[in-house]
């Protein structure tokens, strides 16, 4: 039988550059900085930089990407269960965008998610939000596609990182793999 180790997978390597690069709460900061900028007047920071928005930018395009991946990829979402089942995050930050059965199981986030809106859906509703915040544009159609791409950005932060943590946690254990059946 061969050990599975889920760091390998494509998925869990890219949290683990998504959350060196910024905590879970410096994501939901950005993300509320970023709604500013197109649904009000203001204007770029030197910590909120055209180019820092860019490049956040690709980050949760991917981060969309590889989620619906592993939303489409029952037999890792099946492992990831077992692997991050009862381990508890490293951490003092408190989930609360997630309902409880999604904090418990983090996938059920990910599924409601990609259950809402396709994921070509999320990449244009994100590329707006750019070309509105780089061109600082406001207007009545940002919000039809902005706020609900905001709550479930959200929600899917959440999701990852619980689920990077859980699989950080659960790696440090001497039984941080599975076998394959």
């Amino acid at each position: 039988m061969k050990e599975i180790n889920l760091n390998e997978q494509s998925f869990i390597s890219f949290l683990d550059k998504f959350f060196q690069l910024k905590t879970i709460e410096s994501h939901l900061n950005f993300l509320e900085e970023w709604l500013e900028l197109v649904v009000t007047d203001k204007f770029f920071t030197k910590e909120n930089s055209p180019g820092k928005v860019l490049n956040i930018y690709k980050l949760y395009v991917e981060l969309y990407e590889k989620a619906f991946e592993l939303a489409c990829d029952t037999p890792t979402q099946n492992k990831l269960q077992i692997l991050t089942k009862q381990v508890e995050p490293n951490s003092n930050y408190k989930c609360c965008y997630l309902l409880d059965e999604e904090i418990i199981n983090p996938i059920l986030a990910l599924h409601f998610i990609f259950d809402q809106v396709d994921l070509s859906a999320y990449q244009i509703a994100l590329n707006n939000w750019l070309e509105s915040s780089l061109n600082n544009r406001v207007s009545d159609l940002n919000g039809n596609l902005i706020f609900p791409l905001y709550s479930h950005t959200k929600k899917l932060l959440e999701a990852s990182w619980l689920i990077y943590q859980r699989t950080e946690a659960n790696n440090k254990t001497p039984t941080g793999s599975i076998e394959k059946i």
